[in-house]
């Protein structure tokens, strides 16, 4: 076999439309580079997408007989990667230009273990948050208590969701899960991403471990795509809310200790226990019953607190 040059990983469940269309801009946006698509399908419903991929001849799809979550799924995707580097990209993204060719030729300019992110734009072509900063008690009172909205020029307050639009290359904590460029080494050193986040936070967690073992993340935005955002769980809003909120307080267990950890638990149960009152009263005043809900599942949210599966500290 001819070595590849990317192998691109995409997890998927029951969004076979959104597939189709991001496998089908890869195909035809991607030029003068070798690549493999990899789809880990977690046991959609809605079709058999092993038969459905077959259109495009180039993909390569695993079939889990359940839901594995999002970190397991891809992991499995990697296993089966040939690919010197891996492209890890959501289902709800397209291509609008030839992105893996900017992104291999940034990474043989930058060392070894690195990650890069690329600009991420709504489907209107705005700008959508891309880039992140790790979790601290400080960020986490401007987002939680909403006063990055009441200060929106304060970087101390915004460093969260940093919502400065770099021309360059830059230096940042954590890129976006939707889009991550590395090299497939850099991916299994790390033994991948930590299957205990089942949905959302764990590319926090692979940025975090990257970092703390001297690697680098690194935003791009020579280059960008189109990512839908929650086209999986927008149509289900209390599983996603739900996991939200289990996988920051994940993070939180295997990462934050003493002080640190509570401060951290505290202002997370806060915030959301200030969003009851807001979304209710707003719903009602706008007869919304999207915003009444919300407050509901905020409520719920307060009675979950997942088991910590970190004590061991790994």
């Amino acid at each position: 076999m001819s070595q590849i040059d990317v192998s691109i990983i995409i997890v998927n469940y029951n969004q076979i439309k959104l597939l189709r269309n991001c496998v089908a801009s890869i195909i035809r946006f991607t030029q003068n580079t070798s690549f493999e698509i990899i789809v880990v399908d977690n046991a959609s419903t809605e079709c058999d997408v092993t038969s459905a991929m077959k259109e495009f001849g180039m993909v390569t799809c695993i079939q889990n007989q359940s839901n594995r979550g999002f970190a397991a799924a891809n992991n499995q995707g990697v296993e089966k990667a040939n690919g010197t580097y891996i492209q890890l990209l959501n289902n709800d993204t397209l291509f609008t230009e030839d992105t893996l060719q900017v992104m291999l030729a940034r990474m043989s300019e930058q060392e070894p273990n690195t990650i890069l992110g690329c600009k991420l734009l709504n489907s209107d072509g705005s700008h959508q948050y891309s880039i992140d900063d790790f979790l601290t008690p400080l960020n986490m009172i401007g987002e939680y208590l909403f006063l990055a909205h009441v200060f929106p020029q304060s970087r101390l307050l915004n460093r969260y969701h940093q919502n400065v639009h770099p021309d360059g290359l830059k230096d940042v904590d954590v890129v976006k899960g939707a889009f991550m460029f590395m090299r497939t080494d850099t991916f299994r050193s790390l033994n991948g991403f930590d299957e205990r986040f089942f949905f959302y936070g764990e590319e926090t967690d692979l940025c975090y471990r990257l970092k703390r073992t001297g690697g680098i993340v690194r935003f791009d935005p020579s280059t960008s795509i189109i990512h839908f955002g929650g086209a999986t769980t927008d149509s289900m809003p209390w599983f996603q809310m739900k996991q939200q909120s289990i996988a920051k307080i994940n993070y939180f267990q295997k990462h934050f200790s003493g002080w640190m950890f509570a401060c951290a638990v505290s202002i997370h149960l806060v915030g959301y226990a200030i969003r009851i009152p807001i979304f209710f009263v707003n719903g009602l005043i706008r007869f919304n019953k999207k915003e009444l809900q919300r407050s509901v599942n905020y409520a719920r949210c307060l009675w979950i607190y997942p088991k910590n599966v970190f004590r061991d500290g790994q």
